[in-house]
């Protein structure tokens, strides 16, 4: 059994060294996306969510590289995924909220250029 939930850590640890090398710069891309995004923004609150939307998306890399990360000292596998994954979920959440927000003030298709 031991010997099993060794291959499975070996495994898990090659499948998120992979990822890391996928995910992470494409998240990093997506958030300066949207902090570029904020910066060209005249309106000042509608630029105020935008950043927080690019500081989310941020936090979302940040928890991105937690959860491929190795657990803490006696943490199981197991906790370190379940716990990372809310993490995520909840900086995800941040995205969206600030998504609707500025979706709310800046419909698409919208004329006005100042936002």
């Amino acid at each position: 059994m031991a010997r099993i939930q060794k291959h499975n850590e070996k495994v898990a640890e090659t499948r998120d060294a992979e990822r890391q090398d996928e995910a992470i710069p494409m998240y990093q891309k997506w958030a300066a996306t949207i902090r570029d995004y904020a910066e060209q923004i005249s309106d000042p609150e509608v630029k105020g969510v935008a950043v927080q939307m690019a500081d989310a998306a941020d936090e979302v890399t940040e928890r991105e590289i937690q959860f491929l990360g190795k657990p803490a000292p006696g943490q199981s596998r197991e906790q370190h995924v379940q716990e990372s994954t809310d993490q995520i979920v909840a900086a995800g959440r941040k995205v969206k909220d600030a998504e609707a927000k500025l979706q709310s003030r800046c419909p698409v298709g919208s004329s006005n250029t100042e936002l």
